[in-house]
């Protein structure tokens, strides 16, 4: 793609004053499959609603700390009801008009008043808009930065009139570039000749100039080509302009004008940074179909955040196609891209005629991945177990053993989701050969925890299949020994029960389990969640012995309302001996700890 610009590779600070300027997407997320265990779910953990504590003396503590003439305990209540606020409390409203009194009052410190200001931003007080509006006129810059652009968000009454007067009056720098901006975000059809002077003012500071191309595009349905025009009439605009123009043509263009804008648009993605982000994400809107034809431009772009709008644009417009650039897209540099792409991938796959095309691709994909590209293969493997593709599970067994564990934790609950069970004795060989490093700490570093996600995935295969080959490397993790993590134990645990159902008389297996039930050794306590699993083993084999059970009535009574071990119980008394299973109830957790609290007990049951 050519240019109708010089091409700039100058930065000169953009990314500092254009950040705020832009909506970017969320951050990927920890992939599921960390959490996607069969040992909560088989016996399934009840559904236990957890209901937030708040003591009735909290409120008006802070309320009461508001009023008083200690400025440390006016911030500190003014904090606390900013966190509270943010964290869905309630009857937080009685706090507002306090609050209120803090902002106005100019002989406090700018600290409490700031502090004062976010609490009532988190309270969403859009009631205190009108006394907010009417301090500006007498409180400092520093006040003004924190207030003014509230109101815009509010979209109080009055506030655009005010920017307006400073714009046409005030000598302060400073105040008008607050003023614009904010005026940005509120502008009507009336503000875009005041818009416009600043944007062609090449005298005004960077930020006025974007805002004010912000401003613009917010006040009108359609963009303002003519204008963006004239800016790059000589073909080589500063950075800073061609920011500009990219805000000026983010609406679609009026009729007839959709070549020249887009011809724009393509110059724009030229460029680095904030400028190509905002062009691709316009000429993506309102021109898809000629966006989307050059593929190869905006699916390589240097830009994250390009590639990503072109590949949820390839999503929403989908077709045969398109999905295979979707799948291409899968080779993405940027993680957050990949995962999202994948999740798109997913839903075409609801599509009979696209489903077909996504799995050839990932199955060749996955085929492809070597320690060079192992990126490629991690969602590639998502998305071929979603589809049930069990042909890949000789890759997976090879996956193993990498590096990397995007590639080898996902490899391992892929195998266990597909569970192709012809693999079992190369995974049982894996394990056996990693079991003996556990107890010895000789796990690499750096990527222990993933390894431990790894086996534990794993190990709950062996248990899903009853794969009685696997008892001896499980039971070296049933047994306790402080080096080994408790998740991994656990899922051991758990997979001996299913290997194990009906085996009633197996007094080794049960002396092993009770000896784990039992295990109250300070040095380290057995895990609640390694006892839980064992209590369900004792009950899938059956066991049937005084002694034993009241071992665990014991434990049932001891063990604290919430714990996994207690919901053992509860479930093996229920097998073993018909016992009713309790009904669930709320969980009060404390909402705190606060920085300023009542001195009470408090009762966190119900």
């Amino acid at each position: 793609m050519k240019s109708i610009f010089h091409k700039t590779r100058t930065r000169i600070g953009m990314a500092v004053i254009c950040t705020a300027l832009l909506s970017g997407s969320a951050f990927g997320q920890r992939d599921l499959i960390y959490n996607d265990w069969p040992m909560f779910e088989q016996p399934a953990l009840p559904e236990v609603n957890q209901v937030k504590f708040q003591s009735d003396k909290l409120v008006p503590l802070w309320v009461d700390a508001l009023q008083s003439d200690n400025r440390e305990l006016m911030r500190l209540a003014a904090h606390s009801v900013a966190i509270a606020a943010s964290r869905g409390l309630t009857d937080l409203e009685v706090a507002t008009p306090h609050l209120l009194k803090l902002v106005t009052n100019k002989e406090l410190p700018a600290s409490i008043r700031k502090t004062a200001m976010t609490a009532l931003v988190r309270l969403e007080a859009t009631e205190s808009g009108p006394q907010l509006l009417a301090l500006l006129s007498s409180c400092s810059i520093g006040m003004k930065q924190v207030i003014e652009p509230t109101l815009a968000q509010w979209q109080t009454d009055g506030a655009r009139e005010y920017w307006l007067e400073v714009l046409s009056t005030s000598r302060s720098s400073s105040a008008k570039r607050l003023a614009l901006r904010c005026l940005s975000e509120v502008a009507t059809n009336d503000d875009v000749e005041l818009l416009k002077g600043y944007v062609i003012d090449t005298r005004a500071s960077a930020s006025s100039r974007i805002a004010a191309a912000k401003g613009l595009a917010n006040a009108v349905d359609t963009s303002s080509l003519e204008l963006a025009s004239s800016l790059i009439a000589d073909g080589s605009p500063d950075p800073i302009t061609s920011l500009v123009v990219s805000w000026l043509i983010r609406n679609p263009p009026e009729d007839g004008n959709l070549e020249q804008q887009a011809a724009i648009a393509q110059a724009l993605i030229d460029q680095d940074g904030p400028t190509s982000i905002l062009a691709a994400r316009a000429w993506l809107s309102w021109d898809t179909e000629k966006a989307l034809a050059v593929g190869d431009v905006l699916m390589k772009h240097a830009e994250s955040d390009v590639r990503l709008a072109f590949a949820e644009k390839l999503s929403v417009n989908i077709n045969e196609a398109r999905v295979n650039e979707l799948v291409d897209m899968l080779d993405d540099v940027d993680p957050r891209n990949r995962k999202q792409i994948r999740i798109w991938l997913e839903a075409a796959c609801d599509n009979e005629t696209l489903a077909p095309i996504v799995r050839e691709r990932v199955i060749s994909l996955i085929a492809s991945v070597s320690k060079d590209n192992w990126w490629i293969g991690e969602q590639a493997i998502y998305l071929a177990a979603k589809l049930d593709e069990k042909s890949i599970t000789p890759n997976l067994v090879k996956f193993l053993s990498g590096t990397r564990p995007e590639l080898f934790v996902t490899a391992a609950w892929a195998l266990r989701k597909l569970d192709d069970r012809e693999q079992l004795p190369q995974v049982l060989a894996y394990c056996t050969k990693w079991a003996p490093h556990f107890p010895k700490e000789e796990l690499p570093r750096d990527i222990e925890h993933e390894i431990n996600e790894q086996m534990a995935h794993l190990f709950q295969w062996f248990g899903v299949a009853k794969y009685a080959e696997a008892t001896k490397v499980l039971e070296t993790f049933v047994k306790k020994n402080g080096n080994v993590r408790f998740r991994i134990r656990a899922s051991a645990t758990w997979a001996m029960a299913q290997i194990l159902e009906g085996d009633s008389d197996n007094q080794r297996w049960i002396k092993i389990l009770v000896d784990r039930l039992n295990d109250d050794a300070p040095m380290p306590p057995e895990s609640p969640l390694v006892k839980r699993m064992a209590v369900i083993a004792l009950a899938k084999m059956g066991v049937d012995d005084d002694k034993i059970e009241r071992n665990i009535r014991e434990l049932q009574v001891s063990t604290p309302k919430y714990s996994v071990l207690k919901d053992g119980c509860n479930w093996a008394l229920n097998k073993l001996y018909g016992d009713p299973i309790p009904p669930t109830s709320d969980q009060l957790v404390d909402s705190g700890p606060w920085l300023l609290e009542p001195l009470e007990d408090r009762t966190r049951q119900r």
